[in-house]
């Protein structure tokens, strides 16, 4: 027989999920790359269709060298006055392709354009590099799809736990080592706990805990015993749920 159990809420168990946390991240970066290049898109197709040439000035020249901090590339940035064709004097700036940087010169002149309600809204000619929107598209992409999978499966992951919480029966178990998992995290490894435990017919079942910290895995390698939750139906599905004198339910 078994005690009732308080099971952990679809909530509580996504907040110790690596996988859950690694799928958000991702998910909003996707999120994030869209809208990015949502905006750059609307920008392009409002100079497409409403967008006035102009002949500027080149102000200054600079070049941002690459650093380990900010910029991972060196970038090529230009400044601009231009006139409209109302007489509005405007100021501008941008950062541009190497080899049309190379063929400006300071006092020289810079096609420029601008939006026709709005000349504050402008950049050098020739619009956006639409290698870098279609970039921003593929990641995007890539990132939605990826992160969206990544929840979707451990949304089945964790329902298959939540069962096991509410169904599964409670066994001590034995580690039988730890071994490194390939997911790091702050730039640390996450380890698994190896554990066996035997069922009430007396057959032996062997596991493999969730992500934990080294210190965490090294404490239950050293020895002592552990609880675990199995499918009545099926004991090789089990989960390692930590100290056995804690767990209100046991076999």
């Amino acid at each position: 027989m078994t005690a009732a159990v308080q099971v952990p809420s679809l909530f509580e168990l996504a907040r110790r999920s690596f996988w859950v946390l690694f799928g958000t991240i991702v998910l909003a970066a996707g999120l994030v790359f869209t809208v990015v290049g949502v905006g750059m898109g609307w920008r392009e197709l409002r100079f497409a269709s409403d967008s006035v040439a102009a002949e500027g000035t080149v102000l200054e020249r600079t070049i941002v060298r690459a650093d380990a901090s900010e910029n991972q590339s060196t970038e090529y940035r230009v400044s601009y006055r231009f006139t409209t064709d109302a007489g509005l004097v405007v100021e501008g700036s941008a950062t541009i392709p190497l080899d049309q940087w190379e063929l400006l010169v300071e006092q020289g002149p810079i096609a420029v354009e601008h939006l026709a309600d709005d000349p504050t809204v402008n950049r050098v000619a020739g619009g956006e590099n639409l290698v870098l929107l279609v970039v921003f598209a593929l990641v995007s992409a890539i990132a939605l799809v990826v992160g969206l999978t990544i929840l979707f499966r451990q949304l089945r992951r964790l329902r298959w736990e939540q069962r096991l919480w509410r169904i599964g029966l409670v066994a001590e178990a034995r580690p039988l080592g730890i071994e490194q998992s390939r997911v790091t995290f702050n730039r640390r490894p996450l380890w698994h706990l190896l554990y066996e435990f035997t069922d009430p017919a007396g057959r032996l079942h062997t596991g493999r805990s969730g992500y934990l910290s080294l210190e965490d895995a090294q404490r239950w390698q050293a020895g002592g015993r552990g609880a675990v939750r199995y499918d009545p139906d099926a004991p090789d599905q089990s989960i390692w749920v930590g100290d056995f004198e804690t767990d209100p339910a046991r076999t």
